[in-house]
């Protein structure tokens, strides 16, 4: 049945118009908090690829015998500084580290390797947070990788060496932002000389290679 006009209830109307206004009030700013999450994932993944592309040639000497600190990455002397990338966020869940260092060991290539120092910013600059390497065992020298040894076995002058892969960092604290440099490490006690990005001979014909090296970071949310 019909109901009269005259007996529509005016205070349920007004009633009913309140709450559907403070429903649609809330669903708006629902989707404001939603568009804000989307708009900072998209920044975070549109700045999530890190990389340092190194085609100078250099020379790095005096990398010795030993496991570096901790706190105290380049304490031998491998740190490769241009081999860094800075502003890595640790809000991600994961980091993939890639990287490639190609260049001649003045000897003994064969007991060389490499790990990737991780810094902390604090207090407006970066310091020494961990080292990304192998576990301790006796006084091993902790690597993640060596340096493959040429099939031109025992040539120390004129032939490329590279050490090269990926390593994922899964402990970022959210918050945090972070820089990764690489590590040169000498095994064997003698030839810590490393001639980055070309061979031990400075000459320039075909058989004296030029490299090219490389690290860059994937930030995984």
């Amino acid at each position: 049945m019909s109901t009269p006009f005259s007996d529509v209830n005016l205070n349920n109307i007004k009633k009913d118009v309140r709450t559907n206004s403070s429903n649609i009030l809330v669903s708006e700013q629902g989707l404001s908090n939603l568009n804000a999450t989307i708009v900072a994932l998209e920044n975070k993944l549109n700045n999530s690829f890190h990389s340092a592309m190194v085609r100078t040639k250099i020379e790095i000497t005096g990398i010795t015998l030993g496991n570096p600190s901790d706190s105290n990455p380049n304490q031998f002397g491998g740190e490769v500084d241009l081999l860094t990338i800075s502003g890595i966020n640790g809000d991600a869940s994961e980091v993939c580290l890639d990287f490639m260092v190609v260049g001649e060991w003045s000897s003994d290539e064969f007991a060389k390797g490499m790990c990737i120092a991780r810094y902390k910013l604090t207090g407006g600059s970066y310091a020494a947070d961990t080292i990304i390497r192998g576990d301790t065992d006796g006084t091993s020298v902790r690597i993640i990788t060596p340096f493959v040894v040429s099939s031109h076995f025992a040539n120390v002058d004129s032939t490329l060496e590279s050490a090269a892969g990926r390593v994922v960092d899964y402990t970022t604290s959210s918050g945090e932002t972070y820089r990764y440099t690489i590590v040169l490490l000498n095994s064997s006690g003698t030839g810590g000389d490393f001639y980055l990005n070309k061979t031990q001979n400075a000459g320039a014909s075909p058989g004296l290679e030029i490299g090219l090296s490389c690290l860059t970071a994937q930030e995984f949310y």
